[in-house]
């Protein structure tokens, strides 16, 4: 995707996102986690139509939350290491 600052390229993928079921700061479907409710409500709009294979697992990786995502992860490890 190619635009302007602003026009809405990061929004759209995140709503994307997070109507496949996928934490709108990072992650998988089945590692969410939440800092700060930032979305907007575009995903309540969209509406995805399939053809063929679903994937069996999906990430969404965010440059902006990496690091969140990356220090939620090295705390999940820390609390299953001690």
């Amino acid at each position: 995707m190619v635009g302007e600052n602003g026009v809405g390229k990061s929004t759209f993928i995140e709503e994307l996102a997070i109507k496949l079921g996928l934490n709108p700061e990072g992650g998988t479907q089945n590692f969410t986690f939440k800092t700060k409710n930032t979305h907007s409500n575009l995903y309540k709009y969209l509406r995805i139509y399939s053809h063929g294979n679903k994937p069996v697992t999906k990430f969404f990786l965010r440059a902006e939350s990496f690091y969140n995502f990356s220090s939620e992860v090295q705390r999940f490890v820390e609390e299953d290491y001690y």
